[in-house]
């Protein structure tokens, strides 16, 4: 479909307006306990989106601007001015996270009514999209749960579930250490008292296999001098009991990140390599923590040697950036501490790598 043509305006509001809309739309799916998440639906807000419409006649395409609501793997929706079709062609220009355009070819589903001069389409693509690429809250997230409370753990997980996370547990703070130390997540929200190991010399021995990744203290102790506590045994962060559903949400929003994709997206040659790259990269993390903190060099350098040369490899640049950057430092034989920044920055950025998209 050829596109041309200025870009229409369909609705007759202010912007404001048209946002107060989706607010209410959003609100009213959620009270009718719109499990979005599940049917893989999420938020999505392009104030860029362009639709261009095919024409019945066969001729040039007309271009609206549209506001975006929801999108999926499958399809998405948005507001017009009026009534459209079903069966209807279009061309969706949508806007990734990476802040680049693509335009997915689509067809009208349905159209309904929602006030007057706006109603709300729904589209499905012709092709499924990797919706990750387009919208933040549908990247993967996981979480470990350590909690000796089984009430506490189906309650967690029953919130981060809606907010697309892969949450695990464990009840004690050995199993959170060994977990920690052969998998990889975003964020482990870990109790201060459990069996076997409590909070604080959980989090130690993880401090000191050298893990560098993110770990809440979440506890009932809500003394003033409690949260100090649990950051200077190493806590990233102190989350409070009884649990806040606002400020979980807002924790794993912070501990979210855009998935690092390889530059190699479109050649499906490539796939395999690059899939068994990104499976690799938790053991070579942990290689790699285990060498920092241990302040064996040539180790730690071997391994930022051979990770720039990978990474670069197969597509991603920023992990063989800043591999070699680590490399440069120990070279230069600057102090560990001032090696730790880039190095927790290697690893997050490993943490990020995702495989090859299947559409």
């Amino acid at each position: 479909m050829n596109k041309s043509g200025p870009l229409i305006r369909t609705i007759r509001l202010d912007d404001s307006s048209i946002q107060k809309i989706l607010e209410q739309l959003d609100k009213a799916d959620y009270a009718a306990a719109d499990e979005s998440v599940e049917s893989g639906c999420f938020p999505y807000r392009d104030s860029n989106c362009v639709m261009h419409l095919a024409s019945p006649s066969g001729g040039s395409p007309t271009s609206y601007h549209v506001p975006t609501r929801h999108i999926s793997n499958t399809g998405m929706s948005f507001l017009y001015g009026s009534f459209l079709y079903a069966g209807a062609c279009c061309v969706m220009r949508l806007t990734t996270i990476y802040k680049t355009t693509r335009d997915v070819p689509a067809q009208i589903l349905r159209c309904e009514y929602v006030s007057t001069g706006v109603h709300e389409v729904v589209v499905q693509f012709l092709k499924p999209i990797e919706v990750s690429q387009y919208c933040l809250d549908a990247a993967g997230c996981r979480v470990l749960i350590a909690d000796d409370n089984d009430s506490i753990i189906r309650f967690t997980d029953s919130i981060l579930t809606k907010l697309n996370v892969q949450c695990e547990s464990v009840k004690d703070g050995q199993g959170a250490v060994d977990r920690a130390l052969t998998n990889t997540y975003d964020l482990i929200l870990l109790d201060i008292e459990m069996p076997v190991l409590d909070g604080y010399q959980a989090v130690g021995k993880l401090r000191e296999a050298g893990y560098l990744g993110s770990i809440v203290a979440v506890t009932g102790k809500t003394e003033p001098d409690d949260e100090q506590r649990c950051l200077d045994a190493g806590f990233s962060s102190y989350l409070p009991k009884p649990l806040d559903r606002d400020r979980l949400a807002s924790l794993i929003q912070s501990a979210r990140h855009e998935p690092l994709l390889s530059s190699f997206i479109g050649d499906k040659s490539m796939r395999p390599l690059i899939d068994d790259f990104v499976a690799e990269l938790p053991g070579r993390i942990r290689r790699l923590e285990t060498a920092f903190v241990r302040s064996e060099i040539d180790v730690l350098q071997k391994a930022c040697r051979d990770l720039k040369s990978d990474a670069g490899s197969f597509g991603f640049g920023p992990i063989s950036t800043v591999s070699a950057e680590v490399e440069t430092g120990l070279l230069k034989q600057l102090p560990m501490d001032e090696l730790k920044k880039p190095v927790t920055m290697l690893v997050g950025l490993c943490c990020r790598a995702q495989v090859q998209p299947s559409a």
